[in-house]
This record gives C-alpha cells, sequence and structure tokens, in this order.
C-alpha cells in the first residue's frame, strides 16, 4: 500500500457489494415514564431474500457480586397473551417490570456473571454465564442457557428471512403496569406522535439557514445513521471532498 493511497476501508473487502448487507433501526418511544415501546425494523438492501438472527436483550447490573448481603435481581418466562413472549423482571429497588415480545420468540435465559473458567481458568459458581445466549447461538450450545428460563440476563430470539428490499418488524414493550394489549392500535400512534414531537424539537432549536450537513447532526445526537442507505459506489465517490 502506497503512501499516496486512501486508507484501507470497509467498504474495500467488498462485503458490501450488490448491497448485501441489513440496515438496523431501532426507535424508542414513551407511553408514559416507564412505558417504554420499542419498534426495530430490519431492512434487507440486498438482491435476494436472507436470513438474520436479532436477539433484544434485558439483564440487570451485577452488583450481587459486590454486595452478597443484597437481594439478587430475578428475569423469569411468564405466560402472557398468545402471540406474546413475556419477561417478568424483578428489582428490590427498582420494583417489577414486564418486557413484552411480539411474535412470541423463544426466550433465552442466562446469569450476567463473568465466564471465570473461559478467562481466568477458574470453575464458575454456576452453569450459566453472560456469554452463554451467545454459546447458544453461535455455537449451538444447548446447554449454555438455562432451561428453567430464569437468571439475570434474557433474550427474545427472533430468527428471521427478509426477502430482497423488503423489511421486516419487532415489536417490543418495558413497562412497570400491567398492559392488557401491548401491542394494540395505540402502540403506533404513540410512535407517531413521538416521530412528530422529535421532529418538532429539533427544528426549534436548528437554525433555518443551516446547511444539510448541520441539519444531519441531528442524526449522530441520536445515535442514527448520519445519512440514508445508499450503494457501495455512491459512498466511494463520496470520497473526493473528505
Amino acid at each position: 500500500m502506497a503512501c499516496n493511497d486512501w486508507e484501507y476501508e470497509l467498504l474495500d473487502t467488498g462485503i458490501f457489494n450488490e448491497n448485501r448487507y441489513f440496515d438496523v433501526f431501532v426507535e424508542y418511544a414513551k407511553a408514559a415514564p416507564t412505558d417504554i415501546q420499542i419498534q426495530i425494523r430490519v431492512a434487507n438492501r440486498g438482491p435476494e431474500a436472507a436470513s438474520l438472527r436479532v436477539l433484544p436483550t434485558l439483564w440487570f447490573r451485577n452488583t450481587w457480586s459486590w454486595w452478597p448481603d443484597q437481594p439478587k435481581p430475578s428475569l423469569r418466562e411468564v405466560k402472557g397473551d398468545s402471540g406474546v413472549g413475556t419477561i417478568a423482571a424483578s428489582h428490590a429497588a427498582l420494583g417489577n417490570y414486564s418486557l413484552h415480545c411480539e411474535g412470541n420468540p423463544r426466550l433465552l435465559f442466562t446469569e450476567n456473571d463473568t465466564n471465570n473458567e473461559r478467562l481466568f481458568g477458574l470453575p464458575n459458581a454456576m452453569p450459566y454465564v453472560k456469554d452463554g445466549i451467545n454459546n447458544y447461538v453461535v455455537s449451538g450450545g444447548q446447554d449454555a442457557v438455562n432451561p428453567n428460563r430464569t437468571g439475570t440476563k434474557a433474550a427474545a430470539h427472533y430468527q428471521l428471512n427478509v426477502g430482497a428490499g423488503a423489511t421486516s418488524m419487532i415489536r417490543l414493550r418495558l413497562s412497570d403496569a400491567a398492559v392488557a394489549d401491548p401491542f394494540g392500535s395505540q402502540f403506533d400512534q404513540i410512535i407517531e406522535q413521538r416521530r412528530h414531537e422529535a421532529d418538532a424539537f429539533y427544528q426549534a432549536i436548528t437554525p433555518a439557514r443551516a446547511s444539510a450537513a448541520r441539519r444531519a447532526s441531528r442524526s449522530g445526537r441520536n445515535g442514527h445513521r448520519l445519512r440514508p442507505a445508499c450503494s457501495a459506489a455512491a459512498v466511494i465517490s463520496s470520497r473526493s471532498w473528505l
């Protein structure tokens, strides 16, 4: 590589050839201070259908290892409405919450404890450790997650097959109140209302004369993409002004 060549970038590997990648957009919208709606859109930009696993994860920060005399929080599967998987979360200080997962995915449970055996060659205090969900999905370790479906870390295991140019959607809801219909018509209404409120907020604080790049900084503050999806060729051509 000569000193005048462009720095080797991910695009140069060819991994995005023919737009064979997914865009994943995650949106959070509060129905109430302790009632959070979550919408995940998975867009297949490629020319063929493709599979993807998505694992929205809920866990407790591990403080019980520091203060073993404090009550240990818990996550467990509970039976909810048909077509909805539910994780019940209980914490001495935070109270009780439920994570509702549309589509009734398989729920995977482990403990949010360090895998001492893997890192330090020391025995683990329990068989289920924080990388158990990874070991189940990636390595096929059926005994890596708790069959009793309890723990301090849990994930909803969605296995998607998304058509060429299509978008699949996953919806979840984390709430400390009983919700009769977590994904009813109000779900979409609240998402849309919060979008309008966010648009109004950023319009109010962004000068009208601001450049398109300045306006795009909103996405940077939100953690979203700085620009819409485009082809690899378009990205490469943009280097001329870098």
